[in-house]
């Protein structure tokens, strides 16, 4: 499966997404700390591999693509630790590495493989706390709570949903009860001194964007509840499987089939949760109590608009947790036979469920293939230069200023002053004189720097780039990736008047167009 994680490489510049994750390696210490967003921990760790190798693209992919493989390794490691047979272990294995979100994001520069081994290595700490009840892995599982926390706030989820699962298992006893509370006390108590300055530094904006993309409850109105609901009951399934949904990143539509998949997402969680958090999961201390309650955090936190659910790019925390209860439920299909099946009949159904497996698997390695949307900035740059005359104007777009700034393109600064309006809670500022370039003031919208233009420049170069570099997560062959993508920098020029000279300067997804008065 590597092979297909790997596919992604590349050695142009940085999308949006990546460039803005990466781009506390070009700022000193007390800036970096400020760029963290919900992943403190894994921004600086990423800065520091980046000083120790290279500014290059691929540099910065290596990290995810190993997380990808040893994601892999672990989450079969605790399959066998939860004493599960070797088959259906590796079959489950599978099935999480090739899903659609494990194989995008192996080479992106974003911490969501590791974000997946942390949520393995939550689980396996839980299960170590089941089984012995002992104060030494009470401390192990206090310790790996925080630490996990501070590299990314996302394994909350799976941090919550495993102590309440402790708390039940140690209840019976008093003993083990009073020191199951007192770790847990502990360990929120070091999560929240870890995260508080963090969290309390995150722009509001990021919050209303999932709530506007459907990712988390929309309470505006009812209309708005429902469809927030099955998109994220309907994305929760794409990104797990791949299901096809309707949906997409720019515009977030509904469609009946969304409708159809939703209901069926809503009862496959309902039959799960019964089977690992039910009554009788709670009698027996059940190990898929922590799956449950995982689960259930996250169903909580995303009506409560605390954390977004069915984004792919967010709950793939949960991926480890509801694949553990695969592995179990294949475990119990393919190795026990009940008295009442003839044994034809459990090796057919047996060789149906590795085949249907095993299918869904290789189509997901098919279609789900590692790409990245590349952009070469610099090439463009290169090629540019030479057309520029005196007093020119470079005008960039706010959804390639991090790329800009992150290859290096003329001399920029780091601004933290974007009044909320950022979901990143930063922006880079433009402090290039020769050529003059104008970096944008706000994320979407009108920026009082363009207004300007006209009284100082007859001619501006604007930097566009393609569809599918906008929208890099919809895998859909009919989709115009190709097309210039239209925005508000763009509409605001055209507004002020500035009229295209019809001719531009390309480069790989991008390219620079001539504007004049």
């Amino acid at each position: 499966m590597a092979w297909r994680q790997s596919a992604g490489f590349t050695r142009y510049n940085m999308f949006f997404d990546d460039a803005w994750a990466a781009l506390p390696a070009r700022v000193h210490l007390g800036d970096a700390l400020k760029m963290t967003v919900s992943t403190p921990g894994w921004t600086l760790l990423l800065r520091e591999w980046i000083h120790a190798g290279s500014y290059a693209t691929w540099w910065a992919q290596v990290p995810a693509l190993i997380g990808a493989i040893v994601m892999g390794v672990v989450f079969f490691a605790l399959t066998r630790y939860f004493r599960l047979a070797p088959w259906p272990s590796a079959l489950a294995t599978v099935l999480l590495v090739s899903n659609p979100t494990t194989l995008t994001y192996a080479t992106r520069v974003k911490p969501y493989t590791w974000e997946m081994v942390l949520a393995i290595s939550i689980l396996a700490l839980g299960e170590w706390v089941r089984r012995t009840s002992s104060r030494r892995s009470l401390v192990v599982l206090g310790v790996g709570s925080v630490v996990a926390f501070l590299l990314s706030f996302a394994t909350a989820i799976v941090i919550a949903g495993v102590w309440c699962a402790v708390l039940v298992w140690l209840w019976s006893d008093r003993t083990t009860r009073r020191h199951a509370v007192t770790a847990a006390c502990v360990s929120a108590a070091g999560v929240l001194a870890v995260g508080v300055p963090f969290v309390l530094a995150t722009p509001p904006s990021l919050g209303d964007r999932w709530v506007g993309r459907g990712f988390m409850a929309n309470f505006h109105s009812l209309r708005g509840f429902g469809h927030n609901l099955v998109t994220m009951l309907a994305g929760f399934a794409n990104g797990l499987s791949g299901l096809s949904v309707g949906y997409q990143f720019r515009q977030n539509r509904i469609t009946p089939w969304d409708d159809v998949v939703a209901v069926a997402v809503a009862l496959v969680i309902l039959g799960l949760l019964w089977w690992t958090a039910g009554p009788r999961a709670w009698r027996e201390k059940s190990p898929l109590l922590a799956v449950g309650f995982v689960l259930l955090v996250a169903l909580a936190a995303g009506a409560t608009d605390v954390f977004p659910f069915g984004d792919g790019r967010t709950d793939e925390v949960l991926y480890p947790a509801v694949f553990l209860a695969v592995a179990v439920g294949l475990d119990r299909l393919l190795t026990h036979r009940p008295s009442h099946v003839t044994r034809s009949l459990h090796v057919f159904v047996a060789a149906v469920v590795v085949v249907v497996s095993l299918g869904a698997a290789s189509w997901n390695a098919t279609a789900n293939a590692a790409k990245y949307p590349e952009l070469n900035l610099t090439g463009l740059m290169a090629k540019l230069r030479p057309q520029l005359r005196p007093g020119d104007a470079i005008v960039v777009p706010s959804f390639l200023s991090f790329p800009w700034a992150q290859a290096n393109l003329s001399s920029w600064t780091v601004d933290f002053n974007t009044h909320g309006s950022w979901p990143q809670g930063f922006r880079v500022a433009s402090t290039s004189k020769i050529p003059v370039v104008v970096l944008p003031e706000t994320y979407a919208g009108f920026d009082p720097q363009l207004a300007q233009l006209r009284h100082h420049f007859h001619r501006v170069w604007y930097v566009g780039y393609t569809l599918g570099v906008w929208n890099p997560y919809v895998v859909d062959a009919k989709y115009p990736a190709l097309l210039p993508m239209q925005t508000y920098t763009l509409g605001q020029l055209l507004q002020e008047g500035w009229h295209p000279q019809f001719f531009a300067t390309t480069s790989l997804n991008c390219y620079a167009e001539p504007y004049v008065l």
